[in-house]
């Protein structure tokens, strides 16, 4: 039961609104109705792997508002190319020095010392983080917004003490 309730727990998450998921779907299918030859290459390329990606995430019933507002914060960026065919990519420059302090602090962390649930919960935040700041396209505010949750899911990280919960011994 306890197993249970953690899983739940850590599983929650805030989905993803409809006027979010109906802003990634127009985006798409603005992106279904270019010509690849009006492009350069790698800008066309970049333009349908975003629609590509958005449209995994709506496949998602359980897309998150943090993935969809980071897929959002894109588009203005997506649409500068699809209205300027000739245009380069010009990658945001982000401050990733908390990313990687947390990161680091992650790194030094033992996962058997944490019950499993706890712990996977915590590596999905950091891929998500890790992705954000990997994306040339994505927003300080967004980055910040990553670390933070990734912050979260760390100071709620369950200790296991001699294979008990920390917290529920003599239970």
């Amino acid at each position: 039961a306890l197993t249970a309730l953690e899983t739940a727990y850590n599983g929650l998450v805030v989905k993803a609104n409809p006027t979010q998921r109906q802003t990634l779907q127009d985006f798409i299918d603005v992106v279904a109705k270019l010509n690849a030859k009006d492009y350069k290459a790698t800008t066309f390329e970049t333009i349908t792997t975003a629609a590509s990606t958005f449209t995994d995430a709506l496949a998602q019933e359980n897309l998150s508002d943090l993935d969809a507002k980071s897929y959002l914060e894109m588009i203005p960026s997506l649409m500068d190319l699809i209205n300027n065919p000739d245009g380069e990519i010009t990658p945001n420059t982000l401050n990733k020095d908390a990313l990687n302090k947390l990161l680091e602090s992650i790194n030094a962390l033992s996962p058997e010392s944490y019950t499993e649930s706890s712990w996977n919960t915590m590596l999905a935040a950091k891929a998500q983080a890790e992705a954000i700041a990997n994306n040339p396209l994505s927003t300080q505010i967004v980055l910040d917004e990553a670390v933070a949750h990734l912050q979260s899911t760390v100071n709620q990280l369950v200790k296991v003490n001699g294979g008990v919960i920390e917290g529920f011994k003599g239970l």
